[in-house]
């Protein structure tokens, strides 16, 4: 469920600890979109978040004031789900296996669709948790069409977060309260990542066969 109370919304960030003052800059590179706080307003996907790795994980509730603060939305129907994916392959880790096989649809999705994240306070986006991160490599391994990538976004299957990156936008983030998560959420997480996992295996074994748009197709098209 996500709302908007005026130019206010309520988010949610779960973790095994409580977080009542979220330090700016503290949180490591290695995450869809850079160093930052990641929440959302799905509080169903933030009692999962927070027990990953726990049964008794804690979600911590905010309110974040957008006012005069600069927020860049990349599910606006104006972006392409290339734009998200450019953006996720330039903050990401990959393999030193993944960088190398996929180093040419980098260079041309860098040139084609990358956004500059550091002129905004607030992004919102869809998430890549590791349950769905397969789902762009299987784009960059040109099984996955754009077609069906899209399919998958306006499903929402990925999921949205919102990311609060400035130090702007730390100072706008009102701590509420924190809350001890119910043990089923550790089991919910796991049945989530089972069903992302079968999810993956089924569409890329339809894929490989079917017809749409690709990346070689677009890098193809570039050279004509």
């Amino acid at each position: 469920m996500y709302y908007i109370v005026m130019s206010k919304i309520v988010v949610y960030h779960g973790s095994p600890i409580e977080v009542e003052k979220p330090v700016f800059n503290y949180i490591s590179r290695v995450n869809d979109y850079g160093y930052g706080f990641y929440c959302t307003q799905d509080i169903e996907a933030a009692k999962e978040w927070a027990n990953r790795y726990t049964k008794s994980g804690i979600l911590n509730s905010y309110l974040l004031d957008l006012n005069n603060l600069k927020v860049l939305d990349l599910t606006d129907p104006k972006y392409s789900p290339l734009n998200w994916i450019t953006v996720l392959l330039v903050y990401r880790k990959l393999s030193k296996e993944n960088s190398m096989s996929y180093h040419r649809g980098i260079d041309f999705l860098k040139q084609h669709y990358n956004i500059d994240l550091s002129k905004y306070d607030v992004v919102i986006g869809y998430r890549a948790d590791d349950a769905y991160f397969e789902f762009p490599l299987l784009f960059m391994d040109n099984v996955l069409t754009i077609e069906r990538l899209k399919e998958i976004y306006l499903l929402g299957e990925l999921g949205k977060q919102i990311f609060i990156q400035s130090e702007k936008a730390f100072s706008h983030l009102k701590y509420i309260e924190s809350k001890q998560v119910d043990e089923e959420y550790f089991y919910k997480y796991r049945e989530r990542l089972n069903a992302a996992k079968q999810k993956f295996e089924q569409i890329r074994d339809e894929e490989m066969y079917t017809a749409g748009t690709r990346l070689r197709d677009l890098i193809l098209g570039e050279k004509k």
